[in-house]
Order: C-alpha cells, then structure tokens, then sequence
C-alpha cells in the first residue's frame, strides 16, 4: 500500500553504505520509521531532506506486519533556517523531539500531537527569543492531546487575578490534571507551586504558539515551569524523559 501524508522528522541514521533509516511522525499514521534506500549517494537529494525538523510530505510503502517502510519520494514543506543555524534554537528544537520520542507509541495516529509539533517548530524557528517557552507549551499541549489537560480550578483563577495572590499556597495535583489554591489540611496533597509559576503554567497552557512571544516571565519562573512540565509528563506517561533544565535546555 502507498501512503502519502505529511510528516516531520524526528531522527536519521545511517545504515549500510548508502541508505538512511529515518522516525517521522507523520499527520495521518504516528510515529513511522522508514528506509530510504540510497539516499546518501552522491547523485541523490534525499539526504539533505530527511534532517531532523523538517516538514516533508511524504510517500511510502507500507506492507503489513512490518514496522520500517520504504521511502518513495519526500519534499519539503516547511524550511527551518534558525533551528539549523542556532544552538539555542537547536536545543529547544530537541526537547521537542524528545517528548514524541519518548513518549509517543508508535503506529497510533496522532494528528493533534502533529499539529502541535508543527506549529511549535514553526514558532520556534519565527522567535528571536522566547525560546525556553515554546518546549514548555508543547509539552503542555502534548499532554491534552491525549487527555492529560493541565487547567485550574475557580479558586485558582479567581487567586491569580487578585492582589492578594500571595496570600494563597498553590499547588498542581498530577492525578487531576489541576493546579489548586491549598489550604493547610491539603499541603501534602499536591506538590507546591510559588504564585508566579502557577500562573505562568496556566497561561502558557492557554496561548497559541505564535502569541507565547507576548508573555514575560521570570528565567527561574519557566525553569520551574519546564521542571513541572517534564514531571508532569512522566506522571502520566510512566515513562522517563532526559532531565533538562530551561534556559540552556
């Protein structure tokens, strides 16, 4: 069967003297792996494609039963000069990977976990700065999308506008999905939260990707936020990701 689809590549490997194995996750299907036979000959173009972050539209040849298909033809959709150009930009560009990664099963399609990424990696390569939000956000994003939504309840929302915010103790509860305003009996219920960084997950979780550059928070504040995101993750996906830190991720 050909399947054509758009997908964005994950990770390349070399295998034999000319071919390159590549993860994609793709719009339609998941997370696939393919071959593509020959693709670092010297007459063939297919290298220079199947790069990390590229968006591709893609077709290839599926035969049940096997897990690595076989590349027909790829172009690009999407260009990514300052993911490539920048170290900065680079990191945060594979701390987004990695959560598919890891995290994603493969053969089980995903098209919002898709879209995010897509629109993460778009955002990323536009931002100047703001780079330590973009892998909070889809983290974020990529939680919901297989309904681990991160919300707060009414005594949160209500706490966070008001003066008198740092008057309450906040705290995230994995198992519910909310950030909560605690009192004294609730304090070992949930880990605790600093008012800025309640509010700084809340409205992360709630901006598109290309508003995240209006947002100013704190350095500690996102590294905080980049920490409670990963665990977050790791709660619900019972899976490990690599430890990183905001900032230099």
């Amino acid at each position: 069967m050909l399947v054509e689809t758009t997908a964005i590549v994950l990770r390349r490997m070399r295998y034999g003297d000319t071919s390159i194995i590549a993860t994609l996750l793709t719009a339609d299907r998941g997370v696939e792996s393919i071959i593509a036979k020959g693709a670092r000959s010297a007459k063939s173009r297919m290298a220079a494609l199947l790069e990390p972050f590229e968006e591709l539209q893609v077709q290839y040849y599926v035969k049940p039963g096997r897990e690595l298909h076989i590349l027909r033809s790829a172009e690009r959709v999407a260009i990514r000069h300052r993911i490539h150009s920048s170290y900065d930009h680079l990191l945060a560009a594979l701390a987004l990977v990695e959560i598919v990664l890891r995290l994603e099963l493969p053969g089980h399609p995903a098209p919002d976990v898709f879209v995010a990424l897509s629109d993460a990696l778009a955002a990323l390569d536009a931002a100047e700065s703001t780079l330590t939000v973009i892998p909070i956000a889809f983290a974020l994003r990529f939680a919901a999308a297989h309904g681990f939504s991160l919300e707060g309840d009414s005594r949160v929302i209500g706490a966070l506008s008001d003066q008198s915010s740092e008057e309450y103790i906040f705290g995230v509860r994995f198992d519910e999905g909310k950030i909560v305003a605690l009192d004294d009996r609730e304090r070992s219920d949930a880990v605790q939260l600093a008012p800025m960084v309640a509010r700084a997950l809340l409205e992360i979780a709630a901006t598109p990707f290309e508003r995240l550059k209006s947002l100013s928070f704190a350095e500690s504040v996102l590294c905080d936020c980049w920490a409670i995101a990963q665990r977050y993750l790791e709660y619900h996906f019972e899976r490990r990701l690599r430890r990183t830190h905001s900032g230099r991720l």
